[in-house]
């Protein structure tokens, strides 16, 4: 199959962005941008469905993998960027309803890109697209004050993420001398486990890089004022979007790629997911602001759901990927009963 026939629902997404950035200036109806963006997900939504009947491929040398795990998130990815589209139809006063959408697409695309990555470095850059486009849809209404300072807060902590999870691919390759899943396994296969200290540090950088991705604790600071400053959709769209697709990246390189250390994997997630579930659930209980709320909660579900990830088996994959599932269409729901409280004035 032609590598850009596997690309069609990323091609779906960016396209239509592009085509709502020609036209913004002429979209005077938030119905119409929403109507677009919904169009288009549910477009790369058959798309993937249709590139999974085809099985299992391989596009651009390796970066990208198309399999049933990646098709799943691109769908879920596809149903958030929908339902976000449409949580955003009341919510956009102030706001270029075309440039907005646009970094919608833009975001989902980049989230696309990522649970296809085979390789490092094209899951980074794909993270970075995701990532960009997120600051942006933060601190997109500039005139309240703590939407700018949430976008700043989120752009720096971001910044500081993307920093650690490139300094872990850069050691990765000096170990390995590649950034491939397969053939970074491969490489690892021939050390001890636990033996090499650069490999040590390697995995513990991506891993901190990733665990940023889904707001784990202690890598979870940026997401309550992020929520908060936030319009309501966006922070919907962050909390389902940036966690499944983190969850589906981090399972990815647990098991492509790192899975001949899964003792040291194991310590690491376990941790990670132990504190995410006790300091989301107990600072949870103290929040009087219904976003920040919600975002501590979403922190705890990061450590239930990464769970299934410390068993560092398929099985365990996709107990986080049903997971995953459930997460994001409730917390979407939940977050669309606060606009709506937000509209009855309550």
């Amino acid at each position: 199959m032609n590598d850009l026939v596997m690309l069609i629902p990323e091609l779906i997404l960016s396209g239509m962005s592009l085509v709502l950035l020609l036209v913004a200036r002429r979209i005077q109806r938030t119905r119409l941008a929403a109507a677009a963006t919904v169009l288009a997900a549910l477009a790369a939504a058959l798309a993937s469905i249709w590139i999974l009947s085809q099985g299992r491929n391989i596009a651009f040398g390796g970066m990208l993998v198309l399999d049933g795990y990646s098709q799943f998130f691109k769908v879920l990815i596809a149903a958030t960027l929908a339902l976000a589209a449409l949580l955003s139809v009341r919510s956009l006063e102030g706001i270029p309803h075309g440039e907005y959408h646009a970094l919608l697409l833009l975001a989902a695309t980049g989230m696309m890109l990522a649970v296809s990555a085979n390789d490092l470095l094209s899951l980074y850059l794909s993270l970075e697209l995701m990532t960009l486009c997120s600051y942006i849809l933060v601190g997109i209404r500039v005139e309240i004050p703590t939407s700018n300072e949430a976008a700043i807060k989120y752009f720096l902590l971001g910044s500081f993420a993307s920093a650690l999870l490139i300094y872990g691919i850069s050691l990765t390759y000096g170990v390995t001398g590649t950034t491939d899943f397969r053939a970074v396994a491969s490489a690892l296969s021939g050390h001890g486990p636990g033996t090499n200290v650069l490999l040590l540090v390697a995995i513990g950088s991506v891993a901190a890089g990733l665990a940023f991705k889904i707001a784990a604790v202690p890598l979870h600071s940026w997401a309550p004022d992020a929520y908060q400053g936030a319009s309501t959709p966006v922070a919907a769209f962050l909390a389902a979007g940036s966690k499944s697709v983190g969850l589906a990246a981090l399972g990815r390189v647990c098991l492509a790629a790192y899975g001949s250390e899964a003792q040291v994997l194991s310590v690491l997630l376990t941790g990670l997911a132990g504190l995410s579930i006790i300091v989301g659930s107990v600072i949870a209980l103290s929040q009087t602001d219904m976003k920040r709320m919600l975002a501590y909660s979403s922190i705890s579900h990061a450590g239930y759901a990464l769970l299934g990830l410390i068993a560092g088996t398929s099985a365990g994959a996709s107990a986080t990927m049903t997971y995953a599932f459930f997460y994001v269409f409730m917390t979407l729901g939940a977050f669309g009963v606060v606009i709506a409280l937000g509209d009855r004035g309550e």
